[in-house]
């Protein structure tokens, strides 16, 4: 499987997203 440049940056973006809404879902908690 195998990714261009820019679907790379699109996926690090949303992986970036969901981590930083994880860790302010865990701060409320």
């Amino acid at each position: 499987m195998s990714f261009n440049q820019e679907e790379a940056e699109q996926m690090r973006g949303v992986l970036i997203d969901l981590s930083n809404r994880i860790h302010r879902a865990a701060e409320n908690i």
